[in-house]
């Protein structure tokens, strides 16, 4: 059992039971989502699922904050060991590849009532959202908090954190963010990511999840553009 001096801090709004029993799934491990399974895992999480096809190289080291002794590790076992040598008592489950007819969710061992979508194709999040919308959670784990799917999105000094509610209205007002990934824009490869961009939308979806947990209707989507320090209505 996790101590309860690791979330004594935060015990009067964070629900560390609810945190600690809950089951999460965080589609992509890179800069957003490797900080969201950081702070997760710090937080004293307990039941986490990790999914990414990439490896970690040179690249990703400053963006993603990967330790140098991760490079050509798959993400998924590198992040592996950064989360248990932080929590040593969570529950860890990997699947390191998207294959063309893979459902992100729809397996048993991945259908979590929390889903991060912490990817940069929209093209994959078409896809989660659409695993997300059709499977019925309850079948598998009775849920502590309703199903939330909390998308991520970010450039270098922008970000935007999507919370989609298992429930009709939420579920299309999401469905209207969504576009084929050949409409997306054309973002250079050296203007697309910044650590500390990442972790501000990191903790901005980490957030959006403890006030779920804390019985709260979450934002449906918050903005930032670092540029103008402002949060675009």
């Amino acid at each position: 059992m996790a101590s309860t001096l690791r979330t004594i801090r935060s015990e009067s709004f964070v629900p560390s039971a609810t945190l600690q029993a809950i089951r999460a799934t965080i589609i992509g491990c890179g800069a957003v989502g490797a900080q969201v399974a950081r702070m997760l895992s710090a937080m004293g999480a307990q039941h986490l699922n990790l999914q990414d096809m990439d490896v970690v190289s040179e690249e990703n080291l400053g963006p993603q904050q990967w330790p140098h002794c991760a490079l050509t590790l798959p993400k998924t076992d590198a992040l592996i060991e950064i989360a248990r040598s932080l929590n040593p008592d969570i529950s860890l489950a990997s699947f390191a590849r998207f294959p063309d007819d893979f459902d992100p969710i729809a397996d048993e061992q991945f259908r979590t009532p929390v889903v991060f979508a912490c990817v940069d194709d929209m093209d994959i999040r078409q896809k989660i959202y659409q695993s997300f919308r059709g499977n019925c959670f309850r079948d598998v784990f009775p849920p502590l908090v309703p199903p939330i799917l909390i998308d991520t999105r970010m450039a270098a000094f922008y970000y935007e954190v999507h919370a989609v509610l298992h429930e009709p209205a939420s579920l299309q007002t999401y469905r209207k963010t969504l576009f084929p990934q050949s409409e997306a824009d054309v973002v250079p490869c050296t203007a697309r990511a910044t650590a500390y961009c990442a972790n501000m939308c990191a903790a901005a979806a980490v957030h959006t999840l403890i006030e779920h947990i804390r019985g709260n209707r979450p934002a449906p989507i918050i903005k930032h553009d670092l540029f103008s320090w402002t949060l675009p209505q």
